[in-house]
């Protein structure tokens, strides 16, 4: 069983957290580890530079916009 502390500021180190994990992760079943790593799989981020620079584009009209309402 992990050690519950009550410490104000306690921080574990990485291998009391790799013993935590170990010690979670050893009641899974093979199941349940194959849905876990499932889940953290990401698919790849597919970004367009043209997207980006519309898009920052936008925010800085708006920006501007709000900006020259306070100033008028």
């Amino acid at each position: 069983m992990i050690p519950m502390i009550r410490e104000k500021h306690y921080i574990p180190s990485p291998a009391e957290i790799e013993a935590a994990c170990a010690e979670i992760q050893s009641g899974w079943s093979d199941q349940e580890k194959a849905a876990r790593r499932a889940k953290t799989s990401r698919p790849a981020i597919r970004c367009s530079y043209e997207i980006v620079r519309r898009d920052a584009g936008s925010a800085l009209v708006g920006k501007l916009a709000r900006i020259r309402q306070a100033v008028a």
